[in-house]
């Protein structure tokens, strides 16, 4: 009947737009090729430092977390990690503190800090929750970029074996890479509304 197919379209184009929302990387600038100088994060100098931003209330970052989590459990003395967590100017005490924060508080050798309007991850040009930076032992840049291949999939990814790479002291596929995340501002991609969690 056609009430039969109109449904049937609609769900289709329902998965479509799911599929396209989630193969659609969020914004991305250029970061710095070397640790800026007017941040207030203090690099350790005998190891490798990774910034990661994220948005505490985006699901897209799960993902992310779960790839950074099996990334450090092979290598836990090799990184320390500068985790930048927006929280809005206006939000109240603890907004930020969510079970995302927790886990990530629980992996070793990683310093969370709570960064008001991300000025902090400004700094470092990062405008998408679960954007990563990589950078050495002298601050150059060694990596930047997402961790997962699309929004919200953990798994086998580039960014993660690139990363994995240069722990090894191999040269990675790729020192770039698409971040699939939310914006870290609270804005949302206009074709869906799946991750309206990112509101403020």
């Amino acid at each position: 009947s056609v009430a039969t197919l109109l449904w049937s379209a609609l769900i289709g184009f329902g998965f479509f737009c799911v599929l396209q929302y989630e193969s659609t990387p969020g914004d991305a600038n250029v970061p710095p090729v070397t640790w800026p100088s007017e941040s207030s994060l203090v690099p350790e100098p005998n190891r490798l430092n990774l910034i990661l931003a994220f948005h505490p209330r985006c699901p897209c970052t799960r993902a992310t977390i779960d790839e950074f989590a099996e990334l450090i459990a092979q290598k836990p003395h090799s990184i320390v990690t500068h985790v930048l967590v927006f929280k809005p100017s206006s939000s109240e005490s603890g907004w930020e503190r969510t079970d995302m924060w927790r886990r990530l508080a629980a992996i070793p050798g990683t310093i969370l800090r709570s960064d008001v309007e991300s000025m902090e991850a400004k700094r470092f040009g990062l405008v998408s929750s679960g954007h990563v930076l990589l950078y050495d032992k002298k601050g150059r840049l060694l990596f930047s970029g997402g961790l997962t291949n699309a929004r919200g999939h953990a798994g086998d990814s580039v960014g993660r074996n690139a990363i994995m790479a240069i722990l090894n002291d191999s040269v990675p596929e790729q020192n770039t890479t698409p971040v699939y995340g939310c914006s870290l501002f609270g804005k949302l991609l206009p074709s869906i509304e799946r991750c309206s969690e990112c509101r403020e």
